[in-house]
């Protein structure tokens, strides 16, 4: 046989044409039995791979499910799930106190709305104001956590409010079904508030003394006169309130004293009002 035979076998020879392949195999199978006889707890790289997608999958499969549920019927819980995400992107998470506890606090905030816009309230009203809340304080509360009842603040709801429907969605309809006491306000909340949405929001928030007080130490120009044409554009629910509000947060320190009663003396004759009418202007401050 010679040289040229010899070299048309091994080619042609299926045992050394072969061979290669089946070591190769074997060392596959040899390689997937050690690490199965190793236990459980070893993973390869193709596991952690195969996990992840099926976890993304998953993600994704959530999220068609809720885009087809149509957002009236969202519950407390969906709420919260999106809430949650909104937040992700400023590394906050929420306290979680339970779903069923969670989503009664979102049912809360969601009857707060209620009581200040009735029918106007929706769940789409809800969503924007979880997106404006997120994006208005997301930053502030950064790599911390809150929980969903600080949502429900009320300078902090009635702010959103004023940018949403204006003026007279604070005043409210006349139909609230039950009526809340207007509570005090911090100087630290009196000055967020005024950051937020300016004189009209300081007057219904906060009352004519902190407004005015607030301007002072920012040294706003034309107080008084500001103050005056800021009352004249309320209505008449929107400026009951804000005498409310002036009432509320007293006494003032002597340092606060402002002759608020003339400032609002004009818009209480335009609207027929006289809150304080027995009121002695003194007794709304005190020394400190």
């Amino acid at each position: 046989m010679d040289e040229k035979d010899i070299l048309k076998k091994a080619l042609i020879d299926p045992s050394k044409a072969r061979a290669p392949r089946r070591k190769r195999v074997v060392h596959i199978r040899e390689l997937e039995k050690t690490e199965e006889s190793e236990g459980d707890s070893i993973q390869t790289s193709s596991d952690a791979i195969r996990k992840i997608a099926r976890r993304q999958i998953k993600r994704e499969a959530y999220k068609k499910k809720k885009a087809k549920l149509p957002l009236y019927k969202w519950k407390g819980t969906d709420f919260v799930r999106y809430f949650q995400n909104a937040l992700r992107d400023y590394s906050v998470e929420i306290q979680c106190r339970g779903r069923s506890k969670d989503s009664l606090d979102m049912q809360s905030i969601y009857d707060s709305f209620v009581d200040r816009i009735d029918e106007r309230m929706n769940n789409q009203v809800l969503i924007d104001y979880l997106d404006w809340w997120a994006s208005r304080y997301g930053s502030d509360h950064s790599n911390r956590s809150i929980g969903i009842a600080w949502l429900n603040k009320d300078w902090v709801i009635e702010s959103f409010l004023y940018n949403y429907f204006g003026t007279e969605a604070i005043a409210g309809s006349g139909k609230k079904k039950r009526v809340t006491k207007i509570q005090p306000v911090s100087e630290t909340d009196a000055s967020r508030i005024f950051e937020l949405g300016g004189i009209p929001m300081s007057l219904m928030q906060t009352g004519i003394v902190l407004t005015h007080h607030i301007m002072v130490t920012r040294n706003e120009p034309n107080i008084g006169i500001r103050i005056c044409e800021g009352l004249s554009k309320l209505s008449k629910v929107a400026l009951t309130r804000c005498l409310e509000a002036t009432r509320s947060n007293a006494p003032y320190p002597k340092e606060m004293h402002v002759d608020f009663i003339h400032l609002a003396s004009d818009a209480m004759k335009r609207h027929d009002i006289q809150p304080f009418v027995n009121d002695d202007l003194g007794s709304f401050f005190k020394e400190s």
